[in-house]
């Protein structure tokens, strides 16, 4: 199994040992001992970066292991990975934003469901409780509390349990979550919410980060 540093750790380059590089349709699948690179999942999109010289076009998850898609075969051994900071910290942000969003609904009576962080497409579907019944909720309204929320640069607090990872900010309840997240809500910059729309079971609200 892959030791997935993302996890716990910031870093964006380190030594690795290519164990199996598998070829595919139109790529080749790379398993390594360890790993910076966070995989497409959990609402977030993959890191994207290097591995040698090679780039890395996305990570997934396949049958319990972790492949790293490039385009050219590797041989075993050692190898240097490097993540693309500009895509890291932009996936950061949205991925934080989005947790951000669910905090400041969770007082007016809405339970975030699910999410979506991709660029260009990020959304939060929060469903209400009773608590909402009484609640006008806003695009002005909810961008006025979310810019609040990220000025107050609470720290990201990481809580590692053994069967998962809970992320939360400052005092702020943490959510189990094995996504990347900036380390405090001022990185998370300027959020746009986008618009407030109905979903099935409640709500959709679209944002972006500029």
């Amino acid at each position: 199994m892959t030791e997935q540093l993302y996890f716990s750790s910031d870093q964006l380059s380190i030594n690795a040992t290519v164990l199996a590089c598998v070829s595919a349709l139109d790529h080749y699948e790379i398993t390594l001992d360890r790993t910076v690179f966070h995989p497409q999942g959990g609402g977030q999109a993959s890191d994207v970066g290097h591995i040698g010289d090679l780039r890395v076009s996305k990570v997934v998850q396949k049958k319990g292991a972790l492949v790293h898609c490039v385009n050219t075969p590797l041989t075993l051994g050692e190898v240097t990975l490097q993540v693309d900071s500009s895509a890291r910290l932009l996936h950061s942000r949205l991925h934080t934003a989005g947790h951000l969003i669910g905090h400041v609904l969770a007082p007016l009576g809405y339970i975030a469901t699910r999410a979506h962080h991709w660029p260009g497409e990020a959304r939060v579907y929060v469903s209400p409780t009773p608590d909402s019944a009484n609640a006008c909720l806003s695009v002005a309204d909810l961008q006025k509390r979310l810019d609040e929320l990220i000025a107050l640069d609470l720290p990201r607090v990481t809580k590692m349990h053994e069967a998962h990872r809970e992320i939360g900010f400052g005092e702020l309840p943490a959510y189990p979550c094995g996504g990347t997240h900036v380390a405090s809500t001022g990185e998370v910059g300027r959020c746009i919410i986008e618009d407030i729309g109905e979903s099935e079971n409640g709500l959709r609200i679209r944002y972006t980060v500029v």
